[in-house]
C-alpha cells in the first residue's frame, strides 16, 4: 500500500508572506532591497518576455545582494534570523492541518520555488520532508561568483514533476492532498 501523500506550499499557505522577500528584507534592508532593485532592472528587461523571466529575476535579485553582503551577515540571517521570523509567520489554520496530518501517520512535504537552503529550517522544524529549488550553498559564495538557482524554478507544472521524480511514481489523487494559494 502506498502512502497517503500531503504536499503543502510554502509562500502564502505554510506561512504568511514570501520567504524570499523576507530572507532578502533581513539581507539588506528596506534601503538596500530597493536599491538592489533599481540596480537590477535595466539588465532584467532583456528578461522580461522570455519563459524563464521570473526564475533570471530571482536569481539576479538575490545573487545582487548576496554580492552585496559579507558572509558572517548571510550567516547570521540565514541560520539565525531567518528561522525565527518564519515560524512566526506560519499560519494557523495550516499549522493545524500538519499536525492533524501528522498524527494520521501521513507522508508530508513542502514543495516550494523558493531556494532551499531558505526554508530548509522549515522542513527540519516540521520534520517533513522538502523539494525546493535547487542552488548553490549562499553561504560559501565569495568576490565575484555567482548565485545560481540549479534546478528550474518549482512551480507549476514543474512542482508536479519534481514531486513525481522525488517519490518515483505520481501519486492518485484519492493518495494525495495539496495545500497551496494557486493552481501552481
Amino acid at each position: 500500500m502506498k502512502d497517503y501523500i500531503v504536499v503543502f506550499d510554502c509562500d502564502k499557505t505554510l506561512i504568511k508572506g514570501d520567504s524570499t522577500l523576507i530572507f532578502l528584507f533581513l539581507l539588506r534592508g528596506l534601503f538596500g532591497l530597493i536599491l538592489d532593485l533599481i540596480n537590477i532592472l535595466p539588465n532584467s528587461f532583456k528578461y522580461i518576455f522570455k519563459k524563464d523571466f521570473s526564475t533570471k529575476f530571482k536569481e539576479t535579485l538575490i545573487n545582487k545582494a548576496i554580492n552585496s553582503t559579507s558572509i558572517a551577515k548571510r550567516k547570521k540571517v540565514l541560520l539565525e534570523k531567518l528561522p525565527i521570523i518564519l515560524k512566526r509567520l506560519i499560519k494557523s489554520p495550516a499549522m493545524e492541518r500538519l499536525k492533524w496530518h501528522k498524527n494520521k501517520g501521513h507522508r508530508i512535504l513542502i514543495v516550494s520555488a523558493s531556494p532551499k537552503p531558505i526554508i530548509s529550517t522549515l522542513s527540519s522544524y516540521f520534520n517533513v520532508e522538502l523539494i525546493a529549488t535547487e542552488c548553490n550553498d549562499i553561504l560559501k559564495i565569495k568576490g565575484k561568483e555567482k548565485f545560481v538557482l540549479k534546478t528550474p524554478n518549482c512551480k507549476g507544472v514543474e512542482k508536479l514533476i519534481r514531486l513525481r521524480d522525488h517519490l518515483g511514481y505520481m501519486p492518485e489523487s484519492k493518495d494525495l492532498e495539496v495545500y497551496g494559494d494557486s493552481c501552481g
